[in-house]
């Protein structure tokens, strides 16, 4: 599964990752009284969002035709659902789930991020 494929999943989900955990910075500061920072964490949100689509592309591409396993697209297809589900929840308010599905968001990353810099990984 050694590809050049395999190895731009593994710094799309890195990336993906950070801005994960940069919204959750983000929200953070937000909570704790700096309210310009909603501003950036909408912001933030289209971002990681886009990477979520370039990492399903990547992940396809490992797939096939890189003949890697096909678990890391199911992941990255589930994962921009929940992320945009997870946008318009913050648009509209919904804390309650916003909050828990941004943390699942995050574990799934991590699970991937551990994967892809697995010495068996690439």
């Amino acid at each position: 599964m050694k590809t050049g494929y395999t190895l731009a999943l593994r710094w799309v989900i890195t990336l993906h990752a950070l801005g994960a955990f940069g919204q959750a910075v983000l929200a953070g500061r937000f909570l704790s009284g700096d309210y310009d920072m909603v501003a950036a964490h909408a912001t933030n949100a289209t971002v990681v969002g886009g990477i979520g689509y370039l990492q399903v592309v990547v992940a396809l591409l490992v797939w096939r035709p890189g003949r890697g396993p096909v678990w890391p697209l199911a992941v990255s297809v589930g994962l921009v659902l929940a992320e945009t589900a997870q946008i318009l929840l913050g648009y509209f308010r919904g804390i309650g789930v916003h909050v828990p599905l941004g943390v699942a968001i995050i574990a799934a990353l991590m699970v991937l991020l551990t994967w892809a810099w697995r010495r068996s990984a690439a």
